[in-house]
């Protein structure tokens, strides 16, 4: 479910829901004007994103843990 839209100039910032505990921020270029106003908040989304375009971020984890992880995901 999207949470919150922010219109950034040339991109759009999209915070979706995807758990109650797991939220997942996207960032969309606005390439296309028929883009702007397509997604509302509150409304319910599929999200698919190829792996190699995601980036895993984990509070409290050093530097080096968070390229661990970020590798693992890959994987």
């Amino acid at each position: 479910m999207v949470e919150n839209i922010v219109y950034i100039g040339t991109d759009t910032r999209y915070v979706v829901c995807l758990t109650d505990k797991a939220k997942i921020v996207i960032r969309r270029q606005n390439i296309n004007p028929f883009h702007l106003n397509q997604y509302a908040i509150g409304e319910k989304v599929k999200v698919n994103i190829p792996v190699e375009n995601i980036s895993v971020l984990e509070e409290n984890l050093s530097e080096k843990e968070r390229v661990k992880l970020v590798k693992y995901s890959y994987n």
